[in-house]
């Protein structure tokens, strides 16, 4: 049986199909417009509709690629945006690493203060029944979890090897409020999971980056790099700082060749304890 009725075009009903095609298998709505919701190349009708990717060569393809580029996506994320104190503190870390390293911009992109955050989860992009449907599922989630906790930062740290790291990033020891952000964490990954998205695989570690190494280095960067690492790893904390999470909060990610810019377009509150 066909999905004539659902699809917008009489080239791609010939195409949709019940059965799919081994690395070919793509949602209806990645060809189509469907009248369904669309959430991550997924469709949310009664009886979820495949289609077989034709050719590049063919008009199907063409039609594919205009509808894609006419659905208008946003990229989102679900974090806990900092409190006015962390922020200040990671201003100070950041301005001692730069005042120490004076080339530092060249290398790395250094990350505002007011724009820091702790992610639990990246969502990608998302279209505008997607944002409805996360926002509809977050609230249980949230209001599910034990209550108002606060995380311990004290640590600094990288992603990728030491004297060539990808990732700057302060974060906290293993301890009981760790664990809360962890179950806070995969509550929301499993409310996503039932909006559509893939569940997490890597583990759920709290973090705030600093910095992401930037491309294309050349030998001496790679050095002063190497440098930067070597003297971020031995950053001391004269005190551990506290980021309340109280929170929830559905941001979009804006990229840009400044970097990635973010507002929050939803917040859910933790419940008091």
């Amino acid at each position: 049986m066909t999905h004539a009725r659902r699809c917008v075009s009489p080239l791609l009903a010939e195409a949709c199909t019940h059965f799919s095609v081994r690395n070919a298998r793509f949602r209806c709505n990645l060809l189509a417009k469907c009248e369904h919701p669309f959430v991550m190349g997924h469709c949310f009708g009664p009886r979820p509709c495949f289609a077989v990717v034709l050719p590049q060569s063919s008009s199907t393809a063409t039609l594919a690629t205009k509808s894609m580029s006419e659905s208008k996506t946003l990229r989102l994320l679900l974090a806990i945006m900092l409190n006015p104190d962390a922020k200040q503190k990671m201003g100070e870390v950041i301005a001692k690493l730069r005042a120490e390293h004076e080339h530092s911009d060249k290398f790395v992109k250094w990350v505002a203060p007011s724009l820091m955050h702790i992610t639990l989860k990246f969502l990608g992009d998302v279209d505008v029944d997607g944002c409805e449907i996360i926002r509809k599922q977050l609230p249980t989630a949230v209001a599910s979890h034990t209550g108002r906790f606060s995380l311990q930062f004290s640590k600094t740290g990288v992603f990728g090897c030491t004297h060539r790291p990808n990732i700057f990033y302060v974060g906290t020891q293993e301890d009981q409020t760790r664990k809360q952000f962890t179950d806070l964490a995969e509550r929301v990954d499993s409310a996503c999971n039932r909006a559509g998205f893939e569940l997490e695989r890597r583990a759920k570690t709290p973090h705030i980056t600093l910095a992401r190494t930037r491309r294309k280095l050349s030998k001496k960067q790679l050095n002063d790099l190497a440098s930067l690492s070597e003297s971020f790893l031995d950053y001391q904390f004269e005190t551990p700082f506290d980021v309340a999470m109280e929170r929830v909060a559905l941001v979009q990610s804006t990229l840009s060749s400044e970097g990635a810019q973010y507002e929050s377009l939803d917040e859910w509150s933790l419940n008091l304890c």
